[in-house]
């Protein structure tokens, strides 16, 4: 514990300043997965992750909440499928799900960064529940969306939105279509934007701050964006991104070409110009991660790789620049600052002698990503997440880590560390 407030109070951005040694977030578990970071306005850093020990019926875990540099809490028996998004002061949300019979129960769970949460809140009782998304702005506008699968051509794609300082509404049909993924994002005035991969064609339909509807979907050109990971993304004065990677899967096991793309919607516009391919890679090469952030300007860095880790930042016109090649990995997490500056972690060398370690790589507001630094050797370091702390000027990251390998017990540790912003 004293290691980690030490770590905490050396937050001056010395320009030279390197990652701090990596601390436990918490206890062991078997199993930690699907984390999350984010911070608050006072500089508190919130970390959430599922834990799991044992398997079968035996079986115990749920999901975990922690300030950086406090102990972990149980804040759910159900599993979390979002990472935190604070809003306000010290405000949280997190979404959970949870059997309900044929059914699964999706709530929200509202907390502070302090790791208190109370009782889950029901949003819906449906089947089939996938892909599920929480976005909100500083004022508390908060947005969920998800999707029911029903395996055909009637998939359902549904928005469940709460203005601040007022209760959720109910659920609201936005889509029926051939769903495989969505994606949601708030501006800091309220404007919404909401994405879904239709079986290798990305949707979206947007709303305005002032208006009480959605409008009607509009279809992004672009190379073919089977299984899309999608993230999106809109700024102040309503420009919206949607960027993703995509390769089509057979049931055969049969893969395509992977594809990197990304789409702007200008300000003021009602649609997407066409999709912008930032890489094609080979149909011998699963497709990797990608991220997205958006900054105070209106502009948004993306990165992303399955070998190589690339990136790319929009320019004055609103398109994305050429591809920076940042380093040799596998790219996981993108954090954003308000002014432009980004960090991509990434897991070195995946498969060689480096496997497991976890780096980090930092751009400034203006220019190219610097030279990626490790953060931790691992041994199998993964799964990392990624934030900006805009108070104390820093970066932080948390990630799961095995110490010891894959050795009985096995014993996995949400970790963390922090580094000074340039």
């Amino acid at each position: 514990m004293l290691a980690f407030l030490l770590l905490l109070a050396a937050a001056a951005p010395a320009a030279a300043a390197p990652w701090r040694d990596p601390v436990g977030v918490s206890g062991a578990h078997e199993f930690v997965d699907t984390l999350g970071l984010a911070f608050a306005r006072d500089g508190t850093g919130l970390a959430t992750w599922t834990a799991q020990d044992g398997v079968g019926t035996g079986a115990t875990g749920g999901t975990f909440a922690a300030p950086l540099g406090a102990p972990e809490r149980r804040i759910s028996a159900a599993s979390v499928v979002t990472a935190p998004v604070l809003y306000g002061t010290s405000r949280a949300v997190v979404a959970t799900q949870r059997p309900a019979g044929d059914k699964t129960r999706l709530s929200v769970v509202f907390g502070r960064a302090d790791g208190s949460f109370g009782a889950p809140r029901t949003i819906a009782v449906r089947r089939n529940v996938r892909s599920v998304q929480v976005a909100a702005n500083a004022q508390g506008d908060i947005a969920i969306a998800w999707f029911e699968d029903r395996g055909v051509v009637d998939d359902r794609v549904y928005v469940a939105l709460r203005p601040h300082g007022k209760p959720f509404t109910p659920p609201v049909l936005q889509a029926t279509d051939r769903v495989r993924s969505v994606s949601i994002a708030v501006s800091p005035r309220g404007d919404l934007l909401l994405a879904w991969d239709a079986r290798g064609i990305v949707r979206t339909r947007y709303k305005p701050a002032r208006s009480s509807r959605f409008r009607h979907r509009v279809t992004i050109a672009s190379e073919p964006a089977f299984f899309a990971r999608l993230r999106t993304a809109v700024t102040g004065n309503g420009r919206a991104y949607v960027a993703w990677a995509a390769q089509l899967l057979t049931e055969g096991g049969d893969r395509g070409d992977a594809f990197y793309e990304a789409a702007v919607m200008p300000a003021g516009a009602t649609r997407f110009r066409a999709a912008q391919l930032l890489e094609r890679r080979p149909a011998s090469e699963a497709a990797g991660g990608l991220d997205l952030v958006a900054d105070d300007a209106n502009g948004a860095t993306v990165a992303w790789g399955a070998t190589t880790v690339k990136a790319a930042t929009t320019g004055a016109a609103a398109s994305f620049g050429a591809a920076q090649t940042v380093a040799p990995g596998l790219e996981a997490a993108l954090a954003g600052a308000p002014d432009g500056r980004a960090l991509v972690a990434l897991i070195a060398g995946p498969g060689d002698a480096q496997d497991g370690a976890l780096q980090a790589a930092a751009k400034p507001a203006t220019g190219a990503f610097g030279p990626p630094e490790t953060v931790t050797t691992g041994p199998q370091a993964r799964v990392p997440a990624a934030a900006f702390d805009a108070r104390g000027n820093r970066w932080g990251l948390v990630w799961s880590n095995r110490p010891s390998g894959e050795t009985a017990p096995i014993r996995t540790f949400l970790q963390a560390s922090l580094r000074p912003a340039a």
